[in-house]
């Protein structure tokens, strides 16, 4: 077995592994190796995949907005206070802003809520319960997304 150290070496060994001769096949390997890349990224969850990031509050805007390769969030919290995931519908409720199913739920419904901080992503932001003040710094981390290798000599992430 070769030594795979470039994404040359990759292409060339799975060509090898598929012992396939026609151009078809041959041409779409860059497509195979970028897939099975996706898919491992998604399912397998190792260390050298978590970012830690902060941020700060802006005062116009009490969210944060997502990396770019962004794929899960491991932990956040604010100023080292730490969130809870929470869905879209609880983390509404819990801003007594929407109702759903008929009923407003808020902190005064619930003991023990008032020290409870949650998070909750909505499009490409992440919001937060308590929201937070102007100036916070918000610690995020998260399962990143891998570059996806393109030129010959691009080592496999893993390497």
């Amino acid at each position: 077995m070769q030594n795979i150290n470039t994404y040359l070496d990759l292409k060339n060994s799975v060509a090898a592994w598929l012992n396939r001769k026609d151009q078809a096949t041959l041409d779409n390997i860059p497509n195979f190796i970028n897939f099975a890349e996706k898919q491992f990224t998604r399912l397998v969850k190792l260390p050298y995949y978590e970012v830690t990031v902060n941020f700060q509050i802006d005062p116009q805007y009490p969210f944060i907005v997502l990396p770019q390769d962004f794929l899960s969030a491991k932990h956040i919290m604010v100023n080292n206070e730490p969130y809870n995931r929470t869905d879209v519908e609880t983390f509404y409720r819990l801003q007594g802003t929407r109702q759903f199913s008929g009923t407003v739920i808020t902190t005064d419904d619930v003991v023990g809520m008032d020290n409870f901080k949650a998070f909750t992503r909505i499009g490409e932001q992440i919001h937060f319960y308590p929201t937070p003040q102007a100036g916070d710094i918000v610690t995020m981390i998260y399962s990143q997304d891998i570059p996806e290798m393109q030129f010959v000599a691009d080592q496999p992430y893993s390497l």
